[in-house]
């Protein structure tokens, strides 16, 4: 047993599962939204957590669109500040 759950009792899996918001992110288009040539990931900002047709997935804000929406296959760009991630676009 680790120290943290000793004194916490949480698992150690959920807090390495555990993201920052407003962190920039990348939602993975799936196959059938997509066209071939068509990008594989949409840029977006993590916002929270949330249940999408009865699963657990990651609830994301497109600023280009100004709409939130859900997607479970993220990749995280937590090197990056949100400060950072604006002044590439």
């Amino acid at each position: 047993a680790s120290l943290l759950r000793l004194n916490s009792g949480m698992d150690i899996n959920l807090i390495s599962k555990t993201k920052i918001f407003g962190f920039p992110a990348f939602a993975h288009i799936s196959d059938t939204k997509r066209k071939k040539l068509d990008p594989k990931a949409k840029k977006a900002i993590f916002v929270g957590y949330g249940d999408a047709h009865g699963y657990k997935a990651y609830r994301l804000y497109d600023p280009h669109t100004n709409t939130f929406f859900f997607s479970q296959s993220v990749l995280f760009d937590e090197d990056t500040s949100l400060q950072q991630h604006y002044l590439q676009q």
